[in-house]
């Protein structure tokens, strides 16, 4: 069972990186810019937190599956990556990463890297983390530049006049 937990951890801190690096390789940089800065909220409260709690500075380690102190800064990385790209994400991986990061978040108490309390409050600094980001700098759109779909409709033999009113208030101006 410690490999399936491993396995676990390992898999969901995969998962964050490639979130990054895909954010990076298709140079999203408002997600990336995001991500940068929830990942420096976590590390900057995760830092106070661990002063006020442990009487120490952060301690991180090499190895990812070494005890790292409170709170548990593995999953609130994973957590806060997670929320920040959520609305970016395909539902399957949406639905991946929200196991992963339950299973990872039992599986370092299983592995004794941390305690239930360093887990728990590392969900909480992640998933705080990712709801600031996202309050403060707003959630991406989700619609495809108005020029894309100018050239899209172009291409299709359609032509593209604005303004035209959809079903809700917005008016799209070409």
């Amino acid at each position: 069972a410690p490999g399936f937990w491993r396995a676990v951890v390992l898999a969901t801190l995969v998962l964050a990186v490639v979130i990054v690096t895909d954010a990076l390789v298709r140079r999203r940089w408002l997600l990336v810019r995001d991500l940068v800065i929830a990942l420096l909220v976590v590390n900057a409260v995760s830092s106070v937190l661990a002063r006020i709690v442990d009487s120490e500075w952060l301690q991180v380690e090499v190895d990812p599956l070494s005890p790292w102190g409170f709170p548990e800064l593995r999953i609130a990385c994973v957590v806060a990556v997670v929320a920040v790209a959520r609305p970016e994400l395909a539902r399957p991986v949406r639905v991946v990463a929200v196991w992963l990061v339950g299973l990872a978040s039992l599986g370092v108490v299983a592995l004794e890297i941390a305690l239930p309390a360093d887990v728990l409050a590392g969900l909480a600094v992640g998933l705080a983390a990712g709801a600031l980001v996202r309050f403060a700098l707003g959630s991406p759109l989700g619609a495809p530049p108005i020029d894309r779909v100018r050239e899209a409709l172009g291409s299709a033999g359609q032509v593209f006049e604005g303004p035209f009113r959809s079903e809700g208030a917005r008016v799209w101006r070409a």
